[in-house]
């Protein structure tokens, strides 16, 4: 696209009445010099993101503030450069921008919306784009002379009335001038021509020419300013996926978005889950507090609400733990039961002892939790009398609480007994399990090492009364890993337990 400097400024012109008129660029140039400013160049070949702030003097309201926003492709094609313009983009969160009237259908929200975070990362990603209403024009031009689309003449006849576009874009590379000029009327002359214009002027090149500002207006009643910023490409919505349906799923996730009923849903979550004995903390309850909401504006019955929470509980069964976190392999666990009697490993790393166990386990990643493979390789389970003081082996805080767990007939849980979850600093965690009931901790609270968690208690779904201990961590995906880990026996390396051993001490167990 850059053939050239941009030497041809804007035309003052008088169109319908109204006249508009350019600063030179040379001017300009000369500004930035005298001002010892260096002039950002703009490559518009690419994605481009409009945002469009005005007023309108023949709305109801003629203050008030407006917007609106599209996305332009430009590409350069030889000698001529192509712009695509989509008039619908659609952001996965389209808090701020639309909004529900009483029949049902969305409306623009009247104010100067502007993107927060969030729909700023998406603009980056890429937009979605509804492909009604879309247009391509072919420019042809440089730099140096201005690119316009061209124009044809109609036929000959006053009976036929034809409407034409034409596209220009002066002023590049320097401070770009985009202007959509229309036409309606005809060639016989029984019919007034009409002419409108369209007309975005910079003012400003930002961030080495990825952002630019200026002026809009539109037929002399539309007036404000513009953002311009570079975009990812365009991505369809896909079949079957209409703007109405779009807009409302947008709708839908900025009511569950909402701080007010995000925490009243949170707190009817917790009052329902603290019944059932399982204690979840905030940032638990706020996932599912999001989906509760959403389920309620779907008329989701509360047996139905109930299965899921249970589903999506398992399915986001580490989502306290931050990702990526590394352990840290200087710690020494203390023994997580009190020292005095030593207790047996009956299953230790790599499953070892499983089959004397005859342990058979549940399904998916509870299978491996049973049987210590896969992700739960690292795990231990001592054998642990019911009443047993069980203790935190490392100190953190409390993240989950199950209790009162029984599963009724039917009910599948995935083999979630009762237990305690602690956060240790390093983005780590352990868990206790089948633990009996009435557990004297709760999420957010911190426990230091050798502070009691509960006693011993119901086996869950174990053959024989134990405690299950294993630490863990989650990867960038999401996904668990146990650690390996090793007990402080006295000694400067710690020691890992083994199968038919008894702990603290070491000794054969009987």
């Amino acid at each position: 696209m850059r053939t050239g400097p941009a030497v041809s400024p804007p035309r003052s012109r008088t169109r319908s009445g109204r006249r508009w008129i350019g600063i030179p660029l040379a001017l300009v140039a000369c500004l930035s010099i005298a001002g010892g400013a260096v002039a950002e160049e703009v490559d518009l070949e690419g994605s481009w993101y409009v945002l469009i702030h005005y007023k309108d003097d023949h709305g109801g309201d003629p203050d008030q503030d407006r917007w609106d926003d599209r996305l332009w492709i430009f590409e350069s094609k030889g000698r001529r450069l192509s712009w695509t313009e989509y008039p619908i983009v659609v952001f996965e969160d389209e808090s701020g921008r639309f909004e529900r009237r009483h029949t049902g259908q969305y409306a623009r929200i009247l104010h100067a919306w502007e993107p927060d975070g969030a729909q700023r990362a998406n603009i980056a990603a890429g937009l979605q784009v509804n492909t009604r209403g879309s247009k391509t024009k072919t420019l042809r031009g440089s730099d140096a002379k201005g690119w316009a689309s061209g124009r044809r003449r109609s036929a000959g006849s006053a009976s036929v009335v034809t409407y034409q576009e034409v596209w220009s874009v002066e002023g590049t590379p320097d401070l770009p001038i985009f202007r959509r000029a229309d036409f309606m009327g005809s060639d016989g002359g029984r019919t007034d021509t009409m002419e409108g214009l369209t007309e975005y002027a910079t003012t400003k090149v930002r961030q080495r020419g990825d952002l630019l500002e200026g002026t809009f207006e539109r037929d002399g009643t539309r007036h404000g300013t513009f953002k311009m910023m570079r975009s990812g490409g365009a991505k369809s919505l896909g079949p079957g996926s209409s703007q109405q349906e779009r807009q409302q799923q947008a709708f839908r996730r900025s009511v569950a978005a909402s701080p007010q009923i995000r925490a009243q849903a949170a707190q009817d979550v917790k009052e329902g889950l603290d019944a059932s004995g399982i204690f979840l903390g905030a940032a638990d309850l706020d996932l599912l507090a999001g989906d509760v909401v959403l389920w309620s504006m779907d008329g989701v019955p509360p047996q139905e609400m109930r299965r899921r929470l249970g589903e999506r509980m398992i399915r986001d069964y580490w989502s306290f733990l931050p990702k990526g976190a590394s352990h840290d392999d200087g710690v020494l666990y203390r023994f997580p039961f009190d020292p005095a009697t030593a207790r047996p490993l009956l299953l230790g790393a790599g499953g070892e002892g499983a089959e004397a166990l005859g342990a058979d386990g549940g399904s998916g990643q509870f299978e491996a939790l049973a049987r210590h493979g896969g992700w739960a390789q690292q795990s231990f389970k001592f054998g642990m009398p019911e009443g047993s003081t069980i203790r935190a082996a490392r100190g953190g805080e409390v993240a989950r609480v199950v209790d009162g767990f029984e599963p009724e007939a039917g009910q599948d849980l995935g083999g979630n007994p009762n237990g305690v979850w602690v956060l240790h600093e390093d983005g780590t965690a352990a868990f206790y399990l089948h633990l009996a009931d009435r557990i004297p901790v709760r999420p957010g609270q911190r426990v230091e090492a050798g502070q009691e968690l509960g006693r011993s208690g119901k086996p869950g779904y174990a053959d024989a009364p134990l405690l299950h201990f294993m630490v863990i961590r989650v990867d960038e995906g999401g996904a668990p890993h146990s650690v390996g880990i090793r007990f402080d026996d006295g000694s400067e390396a710690g020691v890992t337990p083994q199968v038919g051993y008894g702990y603290p001490g070491g000794r054969p167990s009987s």
